[in-house]
This record gives structure tokens, C-alpha cells and sequence, in this order.
């Protein structure tokens, strides 16, 4: 294993250790509980977060947010983003590719993580320039 891939997987894990420490501390604490899903990528974030996008606003939230890496937004009852996260040389073309980290929190939790991850559509890359 690589010295960039274990980094990659590294930071994949400080994500997902973290969300389990925050589910855990809000249903001590009285909230609904989190849940999380990943899907790996071959294609750099930038392309990630475009699918992310759509996949939030195909989902019916609102107040749609996004930044560099996330995009989420919310229903009346429960909030979701999606994260991507930077794998490095993970991608098509030995290039950089990219994990999807979908998140929901709520009463509709499960219901909306699900719906999301229908709507997240894997973009494929046709050609590597060659």
C-alpha cells in the first residue's frame, strides 16, 4: 500500500470515526440518530460534488448549500449533505479520484440517506486524453 493511499484511507476513517462519535453523543442527547453511507469514485471531487448536487436537489431538499468539497441541505424534518472527499491517484487515468460520504440526520433519516443515494449518479469518464 501506497504512502497516498493509506493517507486516502487515513482521512476516510478520521471521517467516519467522527460521524459515529456524533451519532452517538446526539442520541445520547435526546436527537434522532445520523445515518451514512460511501461510495468511491473515479473521478477527481470537483466532478464528485457536481453529481452530489444534483443528487441533493434531485432529493428535495432546500436551502441548498455547497462548498468546495459538500453540498447539502434539508426537508422540514431531517438534514443531509454529501462529502467528497480527495482520494489520491484513486481515478481513471491514474488520476485523483474521489469518495462520496452522504450523511442524513432527522426523523426521515433512513428514508432521505436512501433517497440520495439513488440519486447520486457516478459520473463516468470517457477519455483520458490519449
Amino acid at each position: 500500500m501506497s504512502r497516498r493511499t493509506w493517507v486516502a484511507g487515513f482521512g476516510i476513517v478520521i471521517t467516519v470515526a467522527l460521524m459515529v462519535a456524533v451519532e452517538r453523543s446526539a442520541v445520547a442527547d435526546g436527537y434522532p440518530a445520523s445515518y451514512w453511507t460511501t461510495r468511491n469514485m473515479t473521478v477527481p471531487v470537483g466532478m464528485c460534488l457536481n453529481a452530489a448536487t444534483q443528487a441533493v436537489s434531485a432529493s428535495g431538499l432546500s436551502n441548498i448549500t455547497s462548498s468546495s468539497a459538500a453540498t447539502g441541505g434539508h426537508t422540514p424534518t431531517t438534514r443531509g449533505y454529501i462529502v467528497c472527499v480527495r482520494l489520491p491517484k484513486a481515478g481513471a487515468c491514474n488520476g485523483d479520484g474521489a469518495t462520496a460520504v452522504l450523511v442524513t440526520a432527522g426523523s426521515n433519516a433512513k428514508t432521505l440517506l436512501e433517497k440520495m443515494d439513488k440519486n447520486l449518479k457516478t459520473p463516468v469518464l470517457i477519455d483520458c486524453g490519449h
